[in-house]
Parts: C-alpha cells; sequence; structure tokens
C-alpha cells in the first residue's frame, strides 16, 4: 500500500507541476498582474478626482462666503446712505423753510 501511496503522490507532484506550468504558460500571472496595476491606477485616479473635487468645493464656499460677505457690506452702505439721503432731504425742506421766511420777511417788512 506505502507503494500506491507513493505513486499517488508522484501522480500528484506531476499534476501540480503540471498545472503550474499551465498557468505560467497562459500567461495568467501577467494578466492577474496588469490587472491589479489597473485597479492601482484606477485608485490612484479617483484618489486624485476626489482631492480636486474637495479643492473645488472648497474654493466655492470660500467663495460664497466673500459673495455673501461683500453682500452684507453693500447692504450696510445702501442703509447709510439711505439715512444720509434722510437727512439732506430734512436739511433742505429747513433751508426752505427759512427761506421762505426770509423772502417773506423781505416782502413784508416790519415797521
Amino acid at each position: 500500500m506505502a507503494q500506491n501511496d507513493a505513486m499517488h503522490d508522484d501522480d500528484l507532484a506531476k499534476s501540480g507541476e503540471a498545472l503550474i506550468e499551465f498557468i505560467k504558460s497562459s500567461k495568467a500571472e501577467s494578466a492577474l498582474r496588469g490587472a491589479r496595476e489597473n485597479l492601482q491606477e484606477f485608485f490612484d485616479h479617483h484618489i486624485k478626482t476626489k482631492k480636486t473635487t474637495t479643492e473645488l468645493l472648497n474654493g466655492l464656499v470660500h467663495a460664497e462666503e466673500e459673495v455673501g460677505q461683500k453682500l452684507l457690506d453693500l447692504e450696510r452702505q445702501k442703509s447709510q446712505m439711505a439715512q444720509e439721503i434722510e437727512r439732506m432731504e430734512q436739511e433742505v425742506q429747513r433751508s426752505l423753510s427759512k427761506s421762505q421766511i426770509l423772502d417773506s420777511e423781505q416782502e413784508y417788512p416790519s415797521v
């Protein structure tokens, strides 16, 4: 029976060697290596794309913040100008009233 086991082990070893030679000759290992390289390139591209997208989004957020701040500043300036216009209109009204009073006094001087 030991001789039968030895023959079986020998056949198994030869089959294994034949299988290894077949795999090497079929370029399966080379194809697997190529697939791994392609997967790594895809992963590297994915990481680069993700980094670029993140940078773009951060830039967009920064730009939106700047625009928002400029809008707030413009609204503040608009409010200040409106107040200044209101003060000038009141001053013009006071000046007109004084002018009308002076005109009246010149037209009808008091004795």
